[in-house]
């Protein structure tokens, strides 16, 4: 096997503790058509190319409970683990395995409702991928193009 690790795509927003790199653009949002931060640019260009593409890709995250959604009252914000799962359907998806493997190792999951506009399934929000048609516009969405299942951790700040 082989694996491409990016261990922090917002290095400047990382220490300041912001989602927006030092020039204010929202790595994880900036994934549409031509990327604005430098950040995005490359790793558009690092999936591009990589002709097989991957059998999963895992984009690690944390959210601060504190953060204000609109029409979301702050003290429904998750504050246990969830995972964003997108594969091509839901016999596919083995999400429930990851989560049941941190649950088993003592990580508190998140096991509301919904994760905000979401529907959560016991720390699982799944989603089907994309059609090609569809825009793109994160991380996770425009990684679709190249991975059979993608994943993304939340982990509450």
């Amino acid at each position: 096997y082989s694996f491409v690790i990016l261990p922090c795509l917002n290095p400047t927003g990382f220490v300041r503790g912001s989602r927006y790199n030092a020039d204010g653009v929202d790595i994880n949002r900036d994934f549409n058509g031509i990327a604005a931060s430098k950040e995005a640019s490359y790793i558009k260009r690092l999936l591009r190319s990589q002709q097989n593409g991957y059998a999963f890709a895992m984009d690690m995250h944390e959210d601060k409970v504190d953060r204000l959604v609109e029409g979301i009252p702050k003290q429904n914000n998750p504050r246990d683990f969830y995972l964003y799962e997108v594969s091509y359907d839901r016999k596919s998806k083995i999400g429930h395995k990851i989560i049941n493997t941190l649950r088993n190792n003592g990580i508190k999951v998140y096991t509301g409702k919904k994760v905000y506009y979401c529907w959560n399934e016991n720390g699982l929000v799944w989603k089907p991928r994309l059609v090609s048609s569809e825009k793109e516009g994160t991380i996770e969405e425009y990684i679709q193009r190249y991975a059979m299942n993608a994943f993304t951790t939340e982990t509450p700040t």
